[in-house]
């Protein structure tokens, strides 16, 4: 609509909207000159690679990373704000 003029808007979210600042910037930068994430997951293999030496068993772990992947063989990098910039 012209309302926001993209040389000078900002984004900025925290814990899952900072995840989705980011994309919106990386998806849609004709619209966002910056995006600001405060605790934003950016890179979500990384996160699970922290995770899985932060749990204090292996099963917890599994079950986590199940919620988060899903299936084993799913490409996390296309779900990371980091890796699609």
């Amino acid at each position: 609509k012209g309302v926001v003029d993209p040389r000078r808007v900002c984004i900025m979210g925290a814990s899952f909207g900072g995840y989705a600042a980011m994309w919106a910037a990386v998806r849609n930068p004709e619209t966002y000159r910056c995006a600001i994430s405060f605790a934003g997951v950016s890179d979500v293999a990384s996160m699970l690679r922290y995770d899985s030496r932060t749990m204090a068993a292996t099963r917890y772990f599994r079950d986590w990373r199940t919620r988060v992947q899903g299936d084993r063989h799913f490409e996390l990098d296309t779900v990371s704000p980091l890796k699609q910039v």
